[in-house]
């Protein structure tokens, strides 16, 4: 079966937006979707000293859960630790007891750094595995369950929806990826599907600021293949008729423009 493949962090829930006070109808109820990450380690040739595994955790997540799962027998315990590259072989996991037999080992107050399962910090960070004991059997398991960027969050968001944008705050690495101070800036989806632009008329505010139309489901995801500038003559009708055959827009049709340059924006043509 194949996989898909997200950027992420992906959050989930029906509800995005608190605008009321009934549960399960106006309430958000959004979390984010929980990650997971393996690594196996050998100790059947004696113990092991902070190797470096193939599990990178993102920037800003927050670890909900390590799994220590003695997938094959060890003749003898050894203490089992996760850590990091950075910050020391023990700062996740502290030496749980790997026991003979097979199965999964409770963390008990071995948890290690709690602060960094709270937040693993504004780097990725790529994990170790530690075992102490000379063993001479046994294979390890040890599953990584974290919520990506769950300390990244952006707040104060409203839905783009022909609405406004009235602040935003974000942490660390997404900041750059966030366009903050767009106080005015409005998106309005027109259609979902195969669109053609015939006319449009914007009612103007004050100022004059530009309208994109957009062939896309988002503007960041779509291309401006249309753009126009209003009057600033403010609750002036600039009214724009396209000749011809109209501008197509093959994957949706989506509006982009400032409320403090227009008031209004109506398209017309085949939706």
């Amino acid at each position: 079966m194949g996989t898909t493949t997200f950027s992420g962090p992906i959050r989930a829930g029906n509800i995005r937006n608190t605008t009321g006070t009934t549960v399960g109808s106006d309430i958000a109820n959004v979390g984010y979707v929980v990650m997971t990450q393996q690594h196996v380690m050998d100790i059947s040739g004696g113990a092991v000293a902070a190797e470096a595994t193939n599990v990178v955790i993102p920037a800003n997540s927050k670890i909900v859960d390590i799994i220590i799962d003695l997938e094959v027998a060890a003749n003898t315990t050894t203490n089992i630790s996760v850590g990091d590259t950075v910050g020391g072989a023990a700062t996740l996991v502290n030496a749980v007891a790997s026991g003979t037999t097979v199965g999964i080992k409770a963390l008990g107050a071995s948890g290690g750094g709690t602060l960094t399962w709270k937040n693993t910090g504004a780097s990725d960070l790529k994990l170790t595995a530690t075992s102490s004991a000379g063993t001479n059997a046994g294979s390890v398991v040890i599953t990584v369950m974290y919520a990506q960027a769950f300390n990244t969050g952006c707040s104060a968001v409203t839905e783009l929806d022909g609405k406004t944008i009235t602040s935003a705050t974000c942490s660390a690495q997404y900041a750059a990826n966030v366009s903050v101070g767009m106080a005015a800036q409005a998106v309005s989806q027109i259609t979902k599907n195969r669109a053609v632009l015939k006319a449009f008329t914007t009612i103007s505010n004050s100022a004059a600021h530009q309208v994109d139309f957009i062939s896309g489901l988002t503007p960041e995801n779509g291309s401006v293949l249309f753009r126009t500038k209003t009057s600033g003559v403010n609750n002036a009708a600039d009214d724009v008729y396209i000749p011809d055959e109209g501008v197509l827009f093959e994957g949706g049709l989506v509006i982009k423009y400032r409320v403090d340059g227009s008031h209004m924006v109506t398209a017309f043509g085949h939706f």
